[in-house]
């Protein structure tokens, strides 16, 4: 089985040295990319991902948008 990953963070850098990680493993892959907390909503229900990959300290910049993709998501 494949595991879908979303990654979500600020930094362009922090996400792809995730996706080089990420891309080393045969089960996994990287099906999208948030760098804001208003994007990590609409890309995970559009690509449904297995995991979302995100930093503590994004996810308190939107607290309340998180909650709902968890919820939602049940990650």
């Amino acid at each position: 089985m494949m595991i879908r990953i979303l990654l979500a963070d600020d930094h362009a850098v922090v996400r792809a040295g995730l996706r080089a990680l990420i891309e080393n493993e045969h089960d996994m892959v990287v099906v999208g990319e948030a760098s804001s907390g208003s994007e990590v909503v609409p890309l995970a229900q559009r690509l449904n991902p297995t995991i979302l990959l995100c930093l503590k300290c994004m996810a308190c910049r939107s607290h309340h948008r998180f909650s709902t993709i968890i919820q939602q998501f049940g990650f």
